[in-house]
């Protein structure tokens, strides 16, 4: 028997492990040309009032999350349409936050967790906050 043959007789003993291995190495291939293309610490996303309309000028507070936050807030604020963006934030788990005055909040802080730090990260859903007039 050759070696040619001598091989390829043991890779169809083990052609399920090749397979499998195979397998994982190409999915870890395609995570880290994921993480490569998504690593540069965006945060974003729209603050917006009852109505669904964007609301300028107000201010966005983010602050790591923990047992305690006791950290002071990174702030931002919003541009004319209710956007904000943060860049190159090192966070994995964090809390968000918007306020404006004249504006109440719905509830307390937001808490996200990214899949792996400096993970790119729209929020899913807006921040709310409602005219104190409205009440």
């Amino acid at each position: 028997m050759n070696v040619g043959q001598s091989l390829w007789n043991i890779i169809r003993r083990n052609k399920g492990i090749i397979i499998f291995l195979s397998l994982v190495g190409f999915s870890i291939a395609v995570w880290s040309i994921y993480v490569q293309a998504n690593d540069d610490g965006v945060i974003e996303g729209r603050v917006v009032d009852q109505n669904g309309n964007g609301i300028a000028n107000a201010e966005v507070l983010l602050q790591k999350k923990g047992y305690d936050i006791l950290d002071e807030p990174v702030v931002t604020s919003t541009d004319e349409k209710g956007y904000f963006r943060y860049e190159d934030v090192p966070m994995l788990e964090f809390v968000i936050s918007a306020e404006k005055a004249g504006y109440r909040t719905e509830g307390d802080r937001v808490s996200y967790h990214r899949y792996f730090m400096r993970h790119n990260f729209e929020l899913p859903s807006p921040l709310r906050l409602f005219k104190e007039e409205d009440q």
